[in-house]
């Protein structure tokens, strides 16, 4: 037995017999020592609530528990009342998997949604929930970090959902749902959608369901189909049947955006109920908002709502006569996510992951800054939470004031302790000393409804509402807010009112606000991570010398001023703020920062700014003469006021400098033979990965350059990578000298993009041998798409193909007249297994 197996057999605690089956383990209770229901469903131990009783690996290569996803599922007894873990590796499973309305309480955990990704192609009928790729009939179910997709695409639009929820008590944290129409279909029960990625195109989210969309992404597009055959297409398609009912979807801090129009939904009975709260909404949003759809003569019956949304897209001046104006009662009650879904507190009670995902490390190339975004891993027990404090205002908790709380943490405290916030407004000024150690999670229910807020002003020091000084510090769904010239219509009744000041190391915020008007977020020192995260404010809102990154958050500017006001002060500081694919919006301008020292830090990449962003976009304040030094950049940006047309000259740019400037420069060189690189990132301009001699399989990673920056002889298979032109050149340079050479690069369900051009290869070699299969090219590939370079005469020999690939720079019309067509046995030699895989030696590289 394997120690990898005696250690998780004795984590079950249970005397088991392992039998090898094709491609998983199945496991017989020894009935001498616990039977099956016993071990499962035993009433003497009961689990608390929120605890996770087991954990199941499931991972592609053998590394687990169970290869197939359905295989886990099915080992989970009928009846199951302990909350069970399954956690999937990264991967794409080619499966359709069905949890079963009899086992409740799982708990499904990716790697990442990028790169652990569940899809099947199924579809065409009208009964939709069946063509699901993942179903759920089960109540009390949670997913994490995983993608859903559908990818059945016949030759007219069909139902394919990629996704069916029946169940209730359900909820998805920072998953992927991917299809085209009813992609979504969430069908009945209580949900909770939070930071979400959903795409579709018609109807793709629709259903009976009674569900909180909160901070998710909704992309519009057509996927493989002419838009402009179609049309407008529809977000939403709500079946509230009866004025009775309850259900209905409400989209609370979320972003539309896509290349598709389309309606924010149509009715799909006589009661539908739709709310977009607070939400920013794209110019793709069809300027009548909604349409009739499946109802008509309503008459009124219908609640599509719109309330403070921002954007292009939010403008009501065209709206549908019959969109509904929402009274405030009636309001708080659907956007209040405690009083729409979660009346019996189910959110809370659901589980956390019981191991974090390894550190990450986010390298910055072109800036050759590194921000290291790491678990708490100086805290003793880093899976587990030593204990529990409640708090609520109304009594029934441990303590009412979260001061009390924290006061009754030991000083030097080591362990993972959880304050679990009740709803109410806390006010409150609080500090943590750095006397406390450390290894605190503070947890609210909702940020919009646990609110913790104090009015001090004038000093920063002293005006802080919540002030962090330990080390490892988690807070989750909770408001920080400093109410000091908030609502002050005279400047001069403004000042320093800071909401909460981050002074530790490794500190995370998961879906927390941050409301103020100036200085609100005071990001002062160590390594911070914010994920889909609120910041509103108008002068210098955030501010500091901290290391940190922004990743999915909303800034709001509420007034003229300074969104950021960073304060590195030298080369050799490691400080800066990251913002990656954020939202730049509200009824303010501002610019995106001003220099506060001489080498200050900011970066936005992959982020959207609507015109509140001015065109100058940046501001050097008082540090005239350090223009070279600050680096404050764009990248990659979208929106209105991302135009850089108008920018400050001394904004950095963090694309490629003059190609007459470069030379030969390899960030890796792999000449042995069975490599393998997961989750790697190889980043350079020209020759950036020395692919030279063996056969190598690079999973999930990231390559970036512009001249050859893939390039040698070896045997190589590229999978669900993520390929970055920065300039113009070439993918690739293959050198297979001969046809009897089994030299080659294979590209799998690979992504182009990019802010350069390049054909996707030229011929180093009179045999060079590259194809791409299942990939997606962005306008970044040239139309001819190949070059033959110095092997002239060598078209015959060369073999250059691209199977079933799409997007914008996959039109072969105009590709050159010598690539290579391939029949389906012929591609089939490309398989990862027959290509370089043959002596399954993938399989055998550890964990």
């Amino acid at each position: 037995m394997s120690v990898f197996l005696s250690i998780w057999l004795l984590a079950l605690g249970a005397l088991v017999t392992i039998h090898a089956q094709n491609d998983a383990l199945s496991f017989n209770f020894d009935q001498s020592s616990k039977s099956t229901s016993q071990f499962f469903n035993g009433e003497k131990t009961p689990i608390p609530k929120g605890s996770i009783s087991h954990v199941i690996i499931v991972d592609q290569s053998g590394h687990g528990h169970f290869r197939k996803l359905q295989h886990a599922i099915d080992s989970v007894p009928q009846g199951n009342h302990k909350w069970i873990e399954i956690q999937v590796r990264a991967g794409v499973y080619s499966e359709k998997v069905e949890i079963p309305s009899n086992k409740p309480y799982i708990s499904l955990v990716g790697d990442d949604r990028n790169n652990t990704v569940i899809q099947f192609s199924d579809g065409g009928g009208s009964h939709t929930p069946e063509y699901a790729t993942f179903s759920v009939s089960a109540d009390n179910f949670v997913a994490r970090r995983i993608t859903f997709k559908n990818i059945y695409h016949p030759p007219i639009i069909s139902q394919a959902p990629a996704v069916s929820v029946s169940g209730d008590k359900v909820a998805f944290y920072d998953c992927g749902f991917i299809g085209v129409q009813d992609t979504l279909t969430d069908f009945l029960g209580r949900h909770l959608f939070d930071g979400c990625y959903i795409e579709g195109y018609i109807d793709f989210i629709w259903g009976y369901g009674q569900s909180m969309y909160h901070g998710c992404t909704i992309n519009v597009t057509s996927g493989p189909y002419n838009d402009k055959i179609y049309g407008a297409g529809y977000i939403t398609a709500q079946g509230r049947k009866n004025i009775e009912d309850s259900n209905g979807f409400v989209f609370k801090y979320c972003t539309v955006v896509g290349t598709a129009f389309a309606y924010l939904g149509r009715p799909y009975q006589r009661y539908s109920r739709v709310v977009f709260y607070k939400s920013y909404l794209s110019d793709n949003v069809v300027p009548s908002g909604w349409n009739s759809g499946f109802v008509t003569n309503h008459g009124g019956s219908v609640v599509h709502a719109e309330v403070d949304c921002v954007g292009p897209g939010s403008d009501t001046s065209q709206r549908v006569k019959w969109g509904r104006k929402l009274k405030s009662n009636e309001l708080n009650l659907l956007v209040n996510t405690n009083t729409f879904i979660n009346q019996d507190h189910w959110v809370a009670n659901q589980p956390l992951p019981t191991r974090r995902i390894s550190p990450k490390l986010l390298t910055l190339s072109f800036l050759n800054v590194r921000f290291l975004l790491s678990g708490a891993t100086d805290c003793q027990n880093t899976s587990t939470i030593a204990y529990t404090i409640t708090v609520s205002q109304s009594g029934g908790a441990n303590f009412t004031t979260i001061t009390n709380a924290l006061n009754s943490i030991p000083s030097d405290n080591n362990q993972w302790i959880k304050i679990l916030v009740n709803p109410g407004t806390y006010k409150e000024q609080i500090a943590i000393q750095k006397d406390k150690g450390g290894c605190i999670i503070l947890e609210g229910n909702d940020r919009t409804t646990t609110i913790i807020t104090f009015d001090n002003h004038f000093s920063t020091s002293n005006s802080t509402t919540f002030a962090v000084d330990i080390d490892n510090f988690v807070a989750r769904n909770i408001t920080f807010k400093n109410s000091y010239g908030i609502e002050a219509l005279d400047d001069t009744k403004r000042a320093q009112a800071v909401a909460l000041r981050s002074y530790g190391d490794k500190h995370a915020f998961y879906s927390c606000g941050f409301v103020g008007y100036q200085d609100t977020l005071w990001d002062y020192q160590g390594r911070h991570y914010f994920k889909s995260c609120y910041i509103e404010g108008a002068v210098d809102f955030i501010f500091g010398n901290g290391q940190s990154v922004y990743k999915h958050c909303s800034i709001n500017v509420t007034g003229g001023g300074y969104i950021t006001a960073q304060s590195r002060s030298s080369t050799n500081d490691n400080s800066g703020f990251v913002f990656r694919k954020c939202h730049v919006s509200g009824t303010g301008h501002a610019d995106l920062g001003r220099a506060y020292d001489a080498f200050a830090r900011v970066i936005f990449i992959d982020s959207e700014f609507s015109k509140v962003v001015n065109p100058e976009g940046w501001f050097i304040w008082h540090q005239n003469g350090h223009e070279s030094d600050v680096t404050f950049a764009e990248f990659n940006c979208t929106g209105p006021g991302s135009d850089t047309s108008k920018r400050v000259p001394w904004i950095k740019n963090i694309g490629a400098p003059e190609d007459t400037e470069r030379v030969p420069a390899v960030s890796l060189g792999s000449f042995g033979d069975k490599h393998a690189f997961y989750s790697c990132g190889f980043v350079g301009y020209q020759d950036t990965l020395w692919d030279g001699k063996g056969r190598h399989y690079f999973k999930s990673c990231y390559i970036e350059g512009a001249a050859d920056f893939i390039f040698g002889n070896g045997q190589s298979v590229y999978e669900q990578c993520t390929i970055n032109v920065t300039g113009a050149g070439w993918i690739t340079a293959q050198s297979r000298p001969s046809t009897d050479d089994t030299t080659g690069y294979v590209f799998r369900n690979c992504d182009v993009s990019g802010t350069g051009h390049a054909d996707l290869g030229r011929a180093y070699n009179a045999s060079a041998r590259v194809i791409f299969i299942d990939s997606k090219f962005s306008e970044v590939v040239n139309p001819k798409g190949w070059d033959i370079w110095n092997q002239s005469g060598h078209e015959n020999d060369v073999i250059f193909v691209e199977v079933n690939c799409t997007g914008p720079g996959a039109d072969i019309a105009k590709r050159v007249s010598w690539e290579k067509k391939l029949d389906y046995s012929t591609v089939k030699q490309y398989d990862t297994q027959i290509f370089i895989n043959q002596d399954g030696w993938i399989a055998k590289q550890p964990l």
